[in-house]
């Protein structure tokens, strides 16, 4: 398991024990399985999974197809393309999401696929949806890390292979994000929201996260 997706986890599992998440929803789920790994230890709570419909019908026939029956129970399939997010509310409140509620927000590699704008209605519409207590885990690539000077032209260089890599099967890397410590603040709080969390910048994210990918948990308190 990658030092990304145990950070996931591990702010997922956090929430889920302390009674904090009432609804987990995962954005662009994919094939995402914590709704399976996760929900039998805290039943109380109720999975979204959110993707575009050719993707959510796909992961829907084989969840039906490899796992046993009931496996799905409390995890809901939702369509939405979250590069137009005032698609989201509309998606999710039909199939039992409610607003007044904690909510734990998940979204893991989807932030640079976006453009700025649509990140920026992104954040605006889980805010609006975001009862206190909630909390938004995500990760981007940092602004300064693709960026040529500071000493990070490697980081530049794999941010660029990456775009490249991803351009060829039509998912282009539209986006990074200033994750600095200063920059997550700020941004967080330009949202309505509170940083809690930064992983991956300086010396351990050399370690843990390599030179470009920062994770990040925020809170809304209010």
């Amino acid at each position: 398991m990658s030092a990304r997706a145990r950070f996931f986890d591990a702010r997922l599992a956090s929430a889920l024990a302390a009674g904090a998440a009432q609804q987990v929803v995962v954005l662009a789920a994919g094939y995402d399985s914590s709704a399976y790994r996760f929900k039998g230890g805290f039943l109380a709570a109720k999975f979204f999974e959110v993707d575009l419909p050719r993707v959510s019908e796909a992961k829907r026939a084989l969840v039906a197809a490899t796992l046993p029956p009931g496996a799905a129970a409390g995890a809901a399939f939702v369509s939405a393309d979250l590069s137009s997010p005032r698609q989201l509310r509309g998606a999710l409140l039909p199939e039992g999401f409610d607003p007044s509620k904690p909510t734990v927000w998940l979204a893991q590699g989807l932030m640079m696929y976006l453009p700025a704008a649509a990140i920026a209605a992104l954040l605006r519409e889980l805010r609006a949806l975001s009862a206190p207590g909630s909390r938004l885990v995500f990760d981007a690539p940092d602004a300064a890390a693709v960026s040529s000077g500071g000493g990070l032209q490697g980081a530049r260089l794999g941010f660029e292979v990456t775009k490249a890599a991803t351009d060829l099967v039509g998912e282009t890397v539209f986006s990074s994000v200033d994750l600095s410590p200063q920059g997550a603040d700020a941004l967080a709080a330009a949202f309505g929201y509170r940083c809690v969390d930064l992983v991956g910048y300086g010396a351990e994210g050399g370690r843990s996260f390599g030179r470009l990918t920062r994770c990040v948990e925020w809170a809304v308190d209010a």
